[in-house]
């Protein structure tokens, strides 16, 4: 019975480790976790009456922190380049907007949880201490998505692993040197250079054509 549980539980692990649905699964169980702790710590009523007014906040901040982390966000971990590949462009936006959009919930739970015994105490000190605190979640957690989303296999979606380093630091101007990490399904190689220079700002995609010898460069 053992043996059956670990070899079920470590199927369900190589199936889904690393991949979309487990990301936003795992946002969205956070959310969950984050409005248990305020129903704990106040109960449901009292906590709806709390959130109630600080929505409309919330939907006018949102925008706001995702352009301020967009611009202020290095360019290294912005996805500019494109598989060729509608549905595969259209799967990484939607999954980014699912991500980003989970990522701004949390922290906004996050932000009135942690103020929740100040909110009758020093109202006006408390609301400007959940604004602060929301947007350096918010801006803490895009920062991430960007980089998460930028670090993922361009046609499934999954984390890429298998980092091996390449080159040599000391040749650093003469020649490429830097990580590559590989997908796990073979989809393709990103390569991730050390440094930023005027000749390599951005991560490097090498997405393989599946069944034949020549592979594009993207």
């Amino acid at each position: 019975m053992c043996d059956a549980l670990w070899l079920r539980v470590e199927s369900w692990r190589r199936a889904y480790a690393g991949t979309a649905i487990l990301c936003v699964a795992a946002l969205t169980g956070l959310c969950c976790v984050a409005v248990l702790i305020g129903v704990a710590f106040c109960g449901w009523d009292a906590l709806r009456a709390i959130l109630a007014p600080r929505l409309l906040r919330f939907l006018i901040e949102s925008p706001l922190v995702v352009i301020v982390t967009f611009v202020t966000s290095s360019s290294r971990y912005i996805d500019q380049r494109t598989t060729g590949k509608t549905l595969c462009w259209i799967r990484r936006q939607l999954f980014l907007a699912a991500k980003a959009a989970l990522l701004l919930v949390l922290a906004f739970l996050l932000s009135v949880d942690l103020c929740l015994p100040l909110f009758q105490l020093v109202p006006i000190t408390s609301e400007i201490l959940q604004t602060l605190v929301f947007a350096f979640c918010a801006i803490s957690g895009l920062m991430w998505a960007f980089r998460d989303q930028d670090h993922r296999c361009k046609h499934c979606l999954c984390a890429l692993s298998m980092p091996a380093q390449v080159g040599r630091p000391s040749h650093n101007l003469l020649e490429w040197t830097g990580t590559r990490h590989a997908c796990r399904f073979g989809h393709g190689v990103l390569s991730v250079p050390e440094m930023v220079s005027s000749w390599r700002q951005h991560n490097h995609w090498v997405e393989y054509q599946i069944g034949e010898s020549a592979y594009r460069v993207i």
